[in-house]
């Protein structure tokens, strides 16, 4: 519990500030699960433009830190490790391109979450939008129409809706028997 982290290396003002960031998103996120609930249009905003200050912020400081620090220089003894084996720049650039890529998965991540979010608000502005019980109308019938079964083989998957003649094992010019002593 004692190594560095991203904002550990921040200054007291920075640690402060970011920590008010988050204890202000609890009753904001709270409110946003109300409006979602209730359909309230105004708290799913606040916690948009919550969510997109976050997003922001924590932009910012990858962006500080890939500018300010070396991937390979922070890893410490791994890189040393596998430097012996693999080599310390196809390491090192590998480490680099990954981190990279991790950080365009996690733009795009953050990217798509504040456009859902959007689009519902939009959704609930407009009136437009299903609530989520209502997204598949006429469940009941379908689960009704599936639950009808015909004969006694009907609960078996496609022995419903064929049309083979007879019992199992028979044949069509009446000389074939059925299977486990059952009646032809």
């Amino acid at each position: 519990f004692h190594a560095p982290t991203l904002a550990s290396s921040w200054s007291v003002h920075g640690q402060l500030l970011y920590a008010m960031l988050c204890l202000m998103g609890v009753p904001l996120i709270l409110s946003g699960l109300w409006g979602v609930a209730h359909r309230i249009e105004v708290n799913i905003r606040l916690y948009l433009l919550y969510l997109t200050a976050c997003e922001m912020v924590d932009a910012a400081a990858v962006a500080h830190f890939f500018l300010t620090n070396d991937v390979c220089a922070n890893v410490g003894s791994f890189v040393d490790l596998a430097a012996s084996k693999f080599g310390e720049a196809f390491l090192c650039g590998w480490l680099r391109t990954l981190s990279y890529v991790g950080v365009g998965c996690g733009a795009v991540v953050g990217v798509y979450c504040l456009w859902v979010v959007w689009s519902f608000c939009e959704d609930v502005r407009d009136g437009t939008g299903p609530e989520l019980s209502e997204l598949i109308p006429g469940k009941d019938d379908i689960i009704l129409k599936h639950r009808q079964v015909e004969g006694p083989y009907g609960g078996i998957v496609g022995f419903a809706q064929t049309e083979v003649p007879g019992a199992y094992g028979t044949i069509g010019a009446g000389g074939g028997s059925a299977i486990f002593g059952g009646a032809a």
